[in-house]
């Protein structure tokens, strides 16, 4: 599937991820029950202009040519694409690399002119919760740099991040243990259910969707408020 640039303005992209934990769903099937989903929420139909299953086929749902009903408030001269998932470990290579080929679509198209911004960055919600900045190779304000960008060819490393990693119920490592000294908690590396409430207890404390889930807009208020 080629992207065909619409006739309305268009000026950001706009990353979101299903939130689907089961990934049992694909193809049209997937459009189909996300559309019931939003049609369930009120939308007139999806809200979303593509979505990429767990196989990286790059599925239609709105028009180019309608505004997505995808980011409150960020809609107009947007686009909005979805990766189907929730937690961070099942997206994957297929579905990073068919990102990569729509955004270098996008980008020839509009000459390099458009950012792309993650949901996370307009809302309180922790999506998507894999690390979009690394995948698409963007500077601090969204923009693809030619000399970071990864080739749509070159498997991803995930392994490399730029950004905090997302931390969630089965996680383990060093970032679990340094979440845990900033929550002033047991510190034995393991994301369990003391994580995850006290987790849960920070977010409700500031304001944040209180899902238990360390994403970008919890690392960075942990961060701001670091013990």
């Amino acid at each position: 599937m080629d992207f065909k640039k619409p006739k309305r303005k268009v000026e950001r992209v706009f990353i979101h991820c299903t939130a689907y934990p089961h990934q049992d769903l694909f193809g049209q099937t997937l459009i189909d029950v996300i559309n019931r989903w939003h049609v369930a929420r009120r939308f007139r139909e999806i809200g979303y202009h593509y979505v990429i299953d767990m196989y990286g086929d790059l599925l239609e749902g709105r028009s180019l040519e309608s505004n997505p009903a995808a980011q409150r408030g960020h809609n107009s001269r947007s686009i909005a694409l979805c990766l189907d998932g929730l937690y961070f470990k099942q997206f994957n290579k297929k579905q990073f690399n068919a990102l990569r080929k729509l955004a270098n679509q996008i980008d020839e198209a509009y000459d390099n002119e458009i950012t792309y911004h993650g949901h996370c960055e307009v809302s309180k919600k922790e999506c998507p919760v894999f690390d979009y900045p690394a995948v698409l190779g963007l500077d601090r304000w969204g923009r693809r740099v030619n000399s970071f960008r990864p080739s749509v060819e070159k498997p991803l490393d995930t392994n490399i991040q730029i950004a905090n990693r997302t931390l969630m119920i089965t996680s383990k490592g060093q970032d679990v243990i340094r979440l845990q000294t900033f929550l002033n908690i047991s510190k034995d590396g393991v994301f369990g259910i003391e994580t995850h409430n006290a987790v849960a207890h920070f977010q409700k404390q500031h304001d944040l969707v209180a899902d238990g889930i360390v994403g970008p807009i919890t690392w960075k208020e942990l961060l701001g408020h670091r013990i």
